[in-house]
């Protein structure tokens, strides 16, 4: 799903950021007739495991957590690209029922790549071309991820934020 589990027309990409909108959720995925303890959301771009166990909704910190017969879970891998915590590496999740554990990983990778690949194949003007504001909302947008000079070095030469 994306957002959140909701069954309210135009809830699909509501985020879960508190218990309230968790438990709509929660609600949304207990009377689901396909019967199914865990769903896999988006959108927040931030890795999380809420756990609904004995009435009460709890956000799993451990990297490895083991699944509960009575529970029911709602897991967000992460993102690669857009992480939107402090830890700037891509992040996934191993679903493993078998074990009846979700293993939480993170993993570095280029975060300028997809820049540079997209500015190859054409389909991001050169930074000169692009109106001040989206200029300047851009550079600080990339200086606040980390990533201004991450991003100047590998601009094409004619190109500068």
């Amino acid at each position: 799903m994306h957002g959140a589990l909701h069954p309210e027309n135009g809830r699909e990409i509501v985020g879960l950021d508190d218990d309230e909108s968790r438990g709509f959720s929660f609600e949304a995925l207990i009377t689901h007739p396909s019967g199914a303890r865990i769903c896999a959301f988006g959108h927040t771009h931030g890795a999380a495991i809420y756990e609904l166990r004995d009435g009460c909704i709890a956000l799993r910190g451990e990297d490895d957590v083991c699944l509960h017969d009575d529970a029911y879970y709602l897991i967000n891998p992460g993102t690669v690209g857009e992480p939107r915590d402090a830890d700037r590496r891509a992040s996934y999740m191993i679903v493993d029922l078998a074990q009846r554990i979700v293993r939480r990983r993170r993993v570095a990778y280029d975060a300028v790549a997809p820049v540079r690949a997209t500015r190859k194949a054409g389909l991001a003007p050169p930074l000169p071309f692009l109106p001040g504001p989206l200029q300047r909302a851009l550079k600080s947008s990339l200086r606040a991820l980390g990533l201004e000079e991450a991003v100047r070095e590998r601009l094409a030469p004619r190109s500068r934020i």
